[in-house]
């Protein structure tokens, strides 16, 4: 094979025109395409940058949310316990209340019911020491205890308050008389000395009129219109048997 010059410039044109027929129908496509597919690269690695971002940022929102809700899960698990202690002090002092005014009911009831049962055996004593009292008088009733009881009732009279001395002289006036009722009849030196006691002590004279009864037991009993002067057995018995009975 020969080269001659024309044949080099033939080859030449001819490659020229391959070159150029390469560079427009491939090398421009395929650099085209590239071009494309690296834009849609550079795409996709935005996009997945940008949803990295948002990952990230959502990471951060929820580990905040996260964050908020364990430091309100853990206020409000406080506020439940402070509630629940308060609630549990409340029902405490509640049940305590309770318990000291139940224990206070009981006390009083106690209370009431030992004082009941002082109140029984003082009274079964007193009435013991009455009916005791009662027998012994009784059996002790005697003119010379009757002449002691009228001594007495005699030497009380000066000792009266006004208001009673008063009274006795309004009835005295009214009723014109004084009754004596005694256990045991009585001698001319006693009436006397009661008329006089009497008298003095009414500031005037009366009319006297005498009884007897022998279940006065001893003494006497004076009664001047309303008033009634006991100074005897069966009425002092039967006063402190009504005190006995009373407490």
């Amino acid at each position: 094979m020969q080269l001659n010059g024309s044949t080099f410039v033939l080859e030449i044109i001819n490659f020229l025109i391959l070159v150029w027929i390469l560079q427009h129908f491939l090398y421009k496509p395929v650099l085209n395409l590239v071009a494309r597919r690296r834009a849609a690269v550079e795409q996709m690695v935005a996009d997945a940058h940008a949803l990295q971002q948002d990952a990230d940022a959502l990471k951060r929102q929820y580990e905040a949310r996260a964050a908020q809700w364990a430091a309100e899960h853990e206020a409000a698990r406080a506020a439940l316990a402070d509630e629940i202690a308060a609630e549990r002090a409340r029902q405490l002092g509640h049940v305590r209340a309770e318990l000291e005014q139940e224990r206070q009911r009981t006390d009083a009831l106690e209370q009431r019911r030992m004082e009941a049962l002082r109140r029984r055996l003082e009274q079964a004593a007193v009435e013991t020491g009455a009916q005791f009292a009662a027998r012994l008088l009784r059996a002790a009733a005697a003119p010379e205890l009757e002449q002691r009881l009228i001594t007495l009732l005699l030497e009380g009279l000066p000792t009266l308050p006004a208001e009673q001395r008063d009274g006795l002289r309004a009835a005295a006036a009214a009723a014109h008389e004084v009754a004596v009722v005694t256990a045991y009849p009585l001698d001319d030196g006693t009436r006397r000395s009661m008329e006089r006691a009497f008298e003095t002590a009414l500031g005037a004279a009366a009319a006297f009129r005498y009884a007897e009864d022998r279940a006065l037991g001893a003494g006497a009993r004076v009664t001047i219109g309303p008033w009634v002067l006991r100074a005897n057995l069966e009425d002092d018995l039967a006063a402190f048997a009504e005190f006995a009975h009373g407490a």
